[in-house]
């Protein structure tokens, strides 16, 4: 594809839909949290200039890029303020034209990207195709809004949903070295654009396997928690854009080993609501971690590869020749028990980690089943469990073959009032208005999942 370079003139300013802009002002006057003030507003008792709301930030920093910047490059994200000389990308303004995919690895000499990052969760996979389409040697240069500018934040009045996270300069800074750059210049502190700058220069290029925990990680510091650590399935939440790169990384995990991979089932929200809320923290370095009902599930496999030691349960010897293949192929530390019932084949207290992803419904002895678990964590262990839930007063309907559901209030009983987790004394608050949607999804993927799923973290009394 040849690129079109529309950006001839330093002077040709614009600011776009000017008539939207004025009805976007007209709006924000009448924003409670929003006060129209002389030259500007005040958000929080802190006072910002107009000019911080109109576009076009980079403006501030075009003199010191350019200063580092030669050769051919491009402005990616720029809207309609591209760096004088750079190639314009984007999906808008006078980069319309241009696609960052089209663009052959190793044939630039810089990356220009002011106030783009922040619009996109998984910013880290923007860092490694900026690393591939540069020379070596070739130049980054990223202009942000700064953390401490409370009016650019997600959820503020001006920004709403439109910000994804909250680039904080030294989260990025590790961002550019673990992405195989390194870092020339910085600005930590904001500057009159409320904003902050990073230069670097392309060092090597990045084998993905390298990368992939520190994605994880990162894409995990940009997704609030839930609020408390129960929860049930929420469509809203399952195709969030976290949680569907979570799956596009273990569905290739699974993909490059032959375990199962997810695309229309619950597993989609099951296992990243586990990793935001509770995984991700871990050092899993430092982790046993025992697996109940493995199976093929990839889950487990790939907290292997982030340095987790691994043991997994099964109750008959199927899966065995595809684990041993996929341990020899890997090296990782994952080895295996076959039980029949639900007593654990390990002494008290073995375990920092127990995962049960939808296993306690196919358990006969339910209450063993915890118990077994509470004896084999140590003491402050955690353990994530998720659970089918069938409350047949809401109109849902639970197969005798696959098993015995949960309710809520069978659930609240068996585990989180279980004096050996410590949860502190609270009740869930359950999302139940989340059901029907759930289910309505749910049942294109099967006649009878006509049922929810739910899903908590919990930690042994110490």
């Amino acid at each position: 594809m040849k690129y079109q370079n529309t950006n001839k003139n330093f002077n040709d300013f614009s600011l776009g839909n000017k008539r939207q802009l004025f009805f976007q002002f007209v709006q924000w006057a009448k924003h409670p949290e929003l006060e129209a003030v002389e030259g500007g507003w005040v958000y929080k008792k802190q006072f910002y200039p107009d000019y911080l709301t109109v576009g076009g930030a980079s403006f501030a920093i075009f003199h010191l890029a350019l200063r580092y910047l030669k050769g051919k490059g491009i402005d990616h994200g720029c809207g309609y303020w591209p760096l004088p000389g750079s190639i314009p990308v984007d999906i808008q303004g006078h980069g319309a034209e241009n696609k960052l995919v089209n663009i052959p690895d190793k044939s630039l000499d810089y990356v220009f990207s002011s106030h783009f990052l922040e619009h996109v969760e998984d910013w880290i996979a923007y860092l490694l195709k900026w690393n591939s389409v540069l020379k070596p040697q070739g130049k980054l240069f990223l202009y942000l809004p700064h953390p401490d500018c409370e009016l650019w934040h997600r959820g503020a009045p001006m920004i709403g949903e439109g910000h994804r996270w909250i680039p904080k300069p030294e989260i990025v800074i590790r961002a550019m070295e673990e992405t195989g750059f390194k870092l020339l210049l910085k600005s930590m502190e904001p500057d009159g654009m409320q904003s902050f700058h990073l230069l670097a220069e392309k060092e090597k290029n990045v084998p993905s396997e390298k990368i992939l925990a520190f994605r994880l990680h990162t894409l995990g510091k940009i997704k609030p928690q839930n609020k408390q650590s129960v929860y049930l399935s929420n469509l809203e939440e399952a195709f969030s854009g976290a949680f569907v790169d979570f799956m596009g990384i273990i569905n290739a995990f699974a993909s490059k080993y032959g375990f199962r991979q997810f695309t229309n089932w619950s597993k989609i929200w099951e296992y990243p609501w586990f990793w935001f809320n509770g995984l991700q923290y871990l050092d899993l370095t430092k982790i046993r971690l025992l697996d109940l009902g493995s199976e093929l599930s990839p889950m487990a496999w790939f907290l292997a590869s982030l340095g987790a030691q691994v043991t997994l349960v099964e109750a008959n010897n199927q899966w065995i020749a595809t684990w041993e293949k996929v341990r020899k192929d890997t090296g990782l530390s994952v080895d295996w028990k076959i039980t029949h019932d639900e007593c654990l084949p390990f002494p008290d207290k073995s375990f920092d980690v127990v995962t049960s992803f939808s296993v306690i419904e196919h358990q006969n002895n339910k209450s063993l089943a915890i118990a077994e678990v509470a004896r084999v964590l140590k003491p402050g262990g955690m353990f994530a469990i998720s659970f089918d839930i069938c409350e047949p007063n809401m109109g849902m309907t639970f197969p005798a073959w696959n098993g015995e559901a949960l309710t809520m209030n069978k659930f609240e009983e068996l585990v989180w009032e279980n004096p050996i987790f410590n949860t502190g004394g609270k009740k869930p608050k359950w999302n139940v208005n989340d059901c029907i949607e759930f289910i309505k999804w749910h049942l294109q993927s099967a006649p009878y999942h006509n049922y929810v799923v739910g899903a908590a973290i919990l930690r042994k009394a110490v």
